[in-house]
């Protein structure tokens, strides 16, 4: 598969800037393209060396031309966090200082239950406490849309890898879905995606089909 164009590997890696760490970890990186893979192991690795500090300008130009194919020059990437901190980025951290932001949220899918009963040929329950010493789970990648809750922001979004944890019980054939919130590039609160219901149930269901057996891995 070609590589897309600059603009879109940037809004890619746009996406990925506004996951908390946990929900970039938890991005089922096999079910994405070459060059998505390399945009998710740089992300992974900078915030590895650099915790999560917003990315500079230069690493950000690296981290884009490696999602391109191209080779980068990853001890300066390393060391970046090693250079002073700027006025600019001093004040920055002062104000974030003043106020405290909320913690990222976790939504249950339980209301969207109703959806893939609907779409399946078999029967499983929702259990939002499911639990079994087999227990399954998988990470999926879903589309969404958000809008970040603060007043004075209300900034809008779309976004393809809304991060949704999948768990499964196969002795009583029970599941469910916890869905990550993203972080907003404004002002840092955490928004809950509106989950576009296409994405989300064809995608759990081509999971539910291979672990209970109705479909070929």
């Amino acid at each position: 598969m070609a590589v897309p164009n600059r603009s879109i590997i940037g809004g890619f890696y746009s996406n990925l800037l506004k996951l908390d760490t946990d929900a970039l970890k938890a991005i089922p990186i096999k079910d994405q393209s070459k060059w998505a893979r390399r945009l998710i192991d740089a992300e992974r690795n900078r915030r590895k060396s650099n915790g999560d500090a917003t990315p500079t300008k230069a690493e950000r130009t690296r981290i884009i031309s490696f999602g391109e194919g191209k080779k980068i020059d990853t001890e300066a990437t390393s060391t970046a966090k090693d250079e002073p901190p700027t006025a600019t980025t001093s004040t920055k951290k002062k104000a974030n200082n003043k106020e405290k932001l909320p913690a990222r949220k976790e939504v249950d899918g339980e209301p969207l239950h109703e959806h893939i009963a609907n779409i399946l040929d078999y029967h499983v329950s929702y259990d939002k406490n499911v639990y079994c010493r087999s227990l399954r789970e998988r990470s999926l990648a879903i589309f969404g849309k958000l809008r970040c809750p603060r007043p004075t922001c209300r900034k809008k979004w779309a976004s393809g890898i809304c991060a949704t944890v999948l768990e499964f019980s196969p002795p009583s054939m029970t599941y469910r879905t916890t869905i990550h919130s993203q972080g907003c590039r404004a002002c840092g609160d955490f928004a809950e995606p509106q989950l576009d219901l296409e994405s989300y149930t064809s995608k759990v269901k081509w999971v539910l089909d291979l672990w209970t057996g109705n479909r070929e891995a």
